[in-house]
């Protein structure tokens, strides 16, 4: 004899399944739902860095409903990460896209203005800083467009100030104090380049990217202690750094000091030896002092084969004298 309450039962079972079945079949139906998902999935796969897989998603998402403005936009930002020139265009014409459909997207603005100052239409960019300022006066990026844009059209003075601004306002960003102190060269102003990457030393004093601009800078201004100082610094922030440690063996080249270079080129092999740059130069640096006239007619050569070796090479050439000379 069967149970009554399993008989009872059996209805409400079949009931849950089938109203489980519709909400999954309306879903998959509703383009709505499919926009959703695809637009979560393409942030997620952009938030890992997975940029092929983000702009399929995006895709879909403008498949799905050509004025979204969100799937334009981030679609825009997935072709700016992925680069290079056809990713740039694709990148722009996405970007106009969505400020097309919303033009309060202050991000947009700041993205369009950045392509407008790559590609040197300094006008262009110096009105959508404009746009983002209007909407938000206190925006440091862009002030940084801004004064960057007026830095292309060689207006160093307010380009200066706009950058000085953006410090005011993130005090901490240290690649502010860089692109000031990059103005500031171009200007031909070296204490107050100077002192705007001394000040970014202040807030970090770890950071390798500060030592190497510092170092550059009083190469620039023909100050090779300094510029030993600070890559003697870096690397000693970086130890497996070889790069590094190659850029302090060219100083030490072009000042003729072969046997400072050889123990620095022989450092770059401990720190990690398998770089392979680090054993061209070394294997160079043996030839060179074995016979200088085969270094010198073959540094072009050598240097196409290993493109970190510029620096090398360049100090090479700068410390000999073409045999026979």
């Amino acid at each position: 004899m069967r149970n009554p309450s399993t008989r009872k039962r059996i209805p409400w079972i079949w009931t849950v399944w089938i109203i489980a079945l519709n909400v999954l079949i309306l879903g998959c139906s509703n383009p709505a739902v499919k926009k959703a998902a695809h637009l979560e999935r393409g942030q997620a796969y952009l938030k890992d860095s997975k940029l092929n897989e983000a702009a399929i998603e995006f895709k879909n998402v403008i498949k799905i409903d050509p004025r979204d403005v969100q799937g334009h936009y981030q679609l825009g930002l997935t072709y700016l990460r992925l680069g290079g020139p056809n990713n740039l265009k694709a990148a722009f014409k996405e970007l106009d896209q969505a400020l097309q459909l919303d033009p309060s997207l202050v991000d947009a603005h700041l993205k369009i203005g950045m392509l407008y100052l790559l590609s040197h239409e300094y006008d262009k960019a110096i009105s959508e800083a404009k746009t983002v300022l209007e909407k938000e006066p206190q925006n440091a990026d862009g002030h940084i467009l801004l004064g960057n844009s007026l830095a292309g059209k060689k207006e160093f003075d307010p380009a200066i100030a706009e950058i000085k601004k953006a410090v005011d306002l993130e005090p901490k960003r240290i690649g502010t104090y860089r692109n000031l102190a990059g103005l500031y060269i171009m200007k031909k102003d070296m204490a107050s380049a100077e002192k705007s990457y001394l000040d970014a030393l202040k807030i970090d004093d770890k950071s390798i990217e500060v030592h190497l601009a510092l170092a550059s800078f009083y190469g620039l201004i023909g100050k090779s202690k300094e510029v030993k100082d600070f890559l003697s610094k870096a690397i000693e922030l970086d130890p497996s750094n070889v790069r590094l440690r190659l850029n302090l063996a060219s100083v030490y080249l072009a000042e003729a000091k072969g046997q400072e270079a050889e123990e620095v080129i022989l450092e770059a092999t401990k720190a990690d030896p398998n770089d392979v740059q680090a054993w061209v130069a070394l294997a160079i640096f043996i030839r060179f002092q074995e016979n200088r006239t085969w270094l010198y007619s073959n540094t072009n050569m050598l240097l196409r084969s290993s493109p970190m070796l510029c620096c090398l090479g360049k100090s090479w050439r700068r410390s000999t004298s073409p045999p026979g000379n």
